[in-house]
């Protein structure tokens, strides 16, 4: 047996399957995207779909003859489409 100091020190590297890291590379920019576009995109969806509520709202009192009702749903409808 050789004495511990005599020893030569051995640097074992372990190589990373490159598949993998590109995979976890993948995922993270993937899960960034979708944290960070889901909201505005849902959020405008529904803007959009009140947006069209009021004007439906405003088309109906016009068409019963309460324009002033029609008036103030088409200016809240103004709010909604940017």
């Amino acid at each position: 047996m050789e004495d511990a100091e005599d020893r030569e020190v051995q640097v074992v590297e372990q190589k990373k399957d490159k598949q993998k890291t590109f995979g976890q590379t993948y995922f993270v920019v993937f899960a960034c995207r979708i944290i960070f576009v889901a909201p505005p995109v849902s959020n405008n969806f529904c803007l959009f779909n009140l947006g069209l509520r009021e004007i439906n709202s405003a088309k109906s009192a016009a068409e019963k003859g309460d324009f002033s009702k029609a008036i103030g749903s088409a200016n809240n409808a103004k709010t909604f489409f940017v």
